[in-house]
């Protein structure tokens, strides 16, 4: 059977949107985690299914890794199964983690394609010339944008000087993120969009784990699972999509289970913590008393605990570990995380009297980063990085090319 044949004329179209599903992400090392993105997925294609929609598109990043594991692809398989054997269609783009590396030639997308469970979209840019084709499904015309990157806009401008025609619904599926979401991550405007608004009925995103639409056009709807705990005070999405033979589009956005994220923070020299006392085993009977009046929700949730503010006494007397262990003991947590963003009561830096403005900056960072234990042999880089990176937001470069630069020192 070949689910990807132009069928018979319908009065209206519906299909789900999903994106962002980074099967295979082991988050925080744990396989509670790697399991919870395949749920997720499998979710996503079950709900297709029992709503017998007309196609689905994954706007980019099924995978986390360009390289996925043998478990992971067949997660992919199975929940592609799914909506294969209930004849439904998928579509895809290639998101930033889903690109081939040089060395492999070929994805795991085209892989997915050319076994035939979904049918991977792209096109093809030369100079300023900007080659489009579509796949069609009834009366509705589905076209996708691979990531680009800083290249989109370019892009959607050779898009917009050679649009497709109108006599069908037309779909645009793209991976980017749109400006004015998430700091550090767009990579275009609503201005690139504006000239593509009357050829596209329709416009798919990837790329930001949070749901966004603009206009009753542009629909983001985040990622099914949480990728970074600071995604967690957003809900978790899929589009379930209706457009008619008038091109009005009604989309709802669907709520995927999940699992709860709990976040707590906890200023170590604020005046709760003078109450309390200033002793390390003050901060440990703090911590019991907040995570013991914390509301569960559901079922195993991940607990992060930050801490902020100047510690009362030396860092090297504060045990995260203890922390972590007198947490756990709190609640039915399936993992606890104790992220450290105290400054240190010692941290006053040594220098000569005499010496340079660039010697004295050296030396004060050096000594703030060597009293940080998670920097413990790499003081030195942790040092230049952060100067470097102060140098370079002085000098006007672009806060996307700072973070880029981060990124790859510390990756």
């Amino acid at each position: 059977m070949n689910l990807f044949e132009k069928g018979d004329w319908n009065m209206e179209t519906r299909f789900l949107h999903m994106a962002d599903i980074h099967l295979g992400f082991q988050q925080y090392g744990s396989e509670a985690r790697y399991n919870d993105f395949a749920k997720a997925w499998f979710w996503c294609c079950d709900y297709a299914a029992q709503e017998q929609v007309d196609f689905v598109l994954i706007a980019g990043d099924l995978f986390h890794s360009q390289q996925p594991g043998p478990m992971t692809v067949m997660q992919a398989v199975h929940g592609l199964t799914t909506l294969y054997e209930a004849s439904i269609p998928v579509f895809a783009v290639e998101g930033n983690h889903d690109r081939a590396r040089l060395s492999d030639g070929a994805s795991w997308l085209e892989f997915l394609d050319e076994q035939k469970l979904l049918k991977l979209l792209h096109i093809d840019v030369v100079g300023d010339s900007v080659d489009m084709w579509c796949e069609i499904i009834g009366d509705t015309r589905i076209f996708g944008l691979q990531y680009f990157g800083s290249s989109l806009p370019k892009v959607l401008a050779g898009i917009a000087a050679n649009p497709p025609i109108d006599d069908y619904r037309n779909i645009l599926m793209m991976h980017g993120g749109l400006e004015g979401e998430v700091p550090f991550t767009s990579n275009f405007s609503m201005d690139d969009l504006e000239p593509l608004k009357e050829h596209f009925d329709y416009l798919a995103l990837g790329h930001i784990h949070k749901f966004y639409e603009r206009d009753n056009w542009v629909y983001n709807p985040g990622s099914p699972e949480v990728c970074d705990i600071k995604e967690s005070e957003h809900g978790r999405y899929i589009m379930d999509v209706t457009v008619d033979t008038a091109g009005t589009v009604d989309a709802i956005d669907v709520t995927v289970p999940s699992r709860e994220f709990v976040r707590v923070g906890i200023d170590v020299s604020d005046e709760a913590s003078a109450q309390w006392g200033d002793s390390p085993a003050s901060l440990l009977e703090r911590c019991d008393y907040v995570c013991n009046g914390l509301q569960l929700n559901r079922e195993k949730p991940v607990l992060e605990i930050t801490l902020t503010g100047t510690l009362p006494f030396p860092r090297s007397e504060l045990d995260l570990e203890a922390i972590q262990e007198r947490a756990n003991s709190t609640g039915d947590w399936l993992l606890v995380r104790v992220v450290n963003k105290t400054s240190p009561i010692e941290a006053v830096a040594e220098v000569d009297s005499d010496a340079s403005r660039p010697e004295i900056e050296f030396q004060v960072v050096t000594d703030i980063v060597d009293r940080d234990k998670r920097w413990n042999n790499h003081w030195g880089d942790i040092t230049k990085l952060v100067i470097s990176t102060k140098d370079m937001s002085l000098n006007g470069h672009d806060p996307a090319e700072i973070a880029h630069y981060i990124e790859e020192v510390v990756a």
